[in-house]
């Protein structure tokens, strides 16, 4: 048994291919008796899909309160079936089905890679000085049949630590992809200037016109200010108005305008949704 005062809420356990927690809010087309199929306490989902495209199956364990997910990817492992999904689920963790989600105790989960699971959820009891519900992923007992599931870097309390998110300091998060070796960096270290850095390594960036919007149509009675409101009405202003390596975003529409827009600033020009004319006049 685990403690009874688990204090401040930790929200949901996740872990590769896995989820828990109280209160779950499970989505309509979760319940749709066409893709459902029922075994004890669990709800299996079948959104495979089409063959070589995306899709997935859940495995759906609900007790009262208390609910655990498996997901599995039919797109990176399309050689298990629904059924033998259901099956092998079934096979591994009858014992959940049959002795229910308990709170406050370790429980077990074995997804279809063989990673046992350790977790424990709680909900609210404030009779019991449980205020707030959680969950919480004790343990992992690896399989090793997946090289993409690992344990995080052993150190210090970080704010996001696993195998897809970690942050590396105060406001700077990664998002890896292990299966195409590909990262996005979020850098919101200075709260005026937030950064992303794609997998592509380009960086875009906001705050202090680092993008500005020109609508050489515009007619609003207010000063232009360069947002998508109030947009710049010549690229003249939009390009005095942007910061250098900033981008200007175009909406449709032709502007007369020649020579040396950038005066020597760097910066990008972006039309989202095309039909954007430059030195040339309505209609020619």
């Amino acid at each position: 048994m685990m403690p009874s005062n688990r204090g401040p809420g930790r929200n949901y356990g996740v872990a590769p291919d896995f989820l828990c927690g109280p209160y779950l809010s499970i989505p309509r087309w979760c319940l749709d008796g066409i893709i459902v199929q029922r075994r004890g306490k669990f709800d299996f989902v079948n959104k495979g899909g089409v063959p070589g495209r995306r899709g997935f199956f859940l495995a759906i364990l609900r007790d009262g309160d208390l609910a655990c997910i498996e997901a599995f990817d039919t797109w990176l492992h399309p050689e298990l079936s629904f059924d033998q999904f259901r099956d092998h689920v079934w096979t591994r963790n009858t014992g959940l089905s049959a002795s229910g989600l308990r709170e406050f105790d370790e429980q077990v989960y074995t997804t279809e890679n063989g990673n046992r699971i350790h977790f424990a959820m709680w909900g609210e009891h404030e009779d019991d000085d449980v205020t707030q519900s959680g969950a919480e992923i004790i343990s992992i007992e690896w399989s090793g049949a997946d090289p993409n599931d690992r344990l995080p870097d052993a150190d210090s309390y970080r704010f996001l630590k696993g195998t897809v998110l970690n942050s590396t300091g105060d406001g700077l998060i990664r998002l890896s992809n292990p299966s195409l070796r590909q990262t996005i960096t979020l850098d919101m270290r200075d709260d005026k200037r937030p950064r992303r850095t794609s997998e592509r390594n380009e960086t875009e960036a906001a705050g202090d016109h680092q993008e500005v919007w020109a609508d050489f149509e515009w007619a609003g009675i207010d000063a232009s200010e360069g947002d998508f409101f109030r947009p710049f009405r010549t690229m003249a202003t939009a390009v005095a108005g942007v910061a250098s390596h900033g981008t200007i975003m175009i909406v449709p529409g032709s502007s007369a305008e020649r020579g040396n827009l950038s005066r020597g600033k760097r910066l990008r020009l972006s039309a989202p949704v095309g039909g954007v004319r430059i030195g040339s006049r309505p209609g020619v």
